[in-house]
């Protein structure tokens, strides 16, 4: 007879003593009272974080599959590669770089500096 009245997650009531909310008791109005004291640090109230010059790099796996963005990150790669390495041919790091079963790791700025 009383399982007919329980709700049907099986949980306990809200009538039930742990959700049973009454302010008179003095262990309720102490929990309320130390919830809104300056004090204590709630997730939601954090400062903001400052901006980090590191939040707008991202980095991408680079091959030669022949879409323009990927020969746009290559020929970035490959200058930069020439410069880093002046005394290596440039034809070698070209067939390198370009090599379709070649992958690179690239770290992306929008920063032009």
């Amino acid at each position: 007879p009383d399982a007919a009245h329980e709700d049907e997650g099986g949980g306990p009531s809200p009538s039930s003593s742990a959700f049973h909310n009454d302010s008179s008791s003095p262990s309720s109005s102490t929990q309320q009272h130390a919830a809104s004291s300056p004090n204590t640090t709630t997730p939601n109230k954090l400062p903001p974080r400052p901006p980090n010059t590191y939040d707008n790099i991202r980095r991408a796996i680079v091959i030669n599959d022949g879409t323009r963005t990927n020969l746009i990150r290559l020929i970035g790669l490959k200058s930069l590669f020439a410069r880093q390495l002046p005394k290596m041919p440039k034809e070698y790091i070209a067939r390198l770089v370009f090599d379709r079963r070649h992958k690179s790791l690239a770290i992306l700025s929008s920063d032009p500096e």
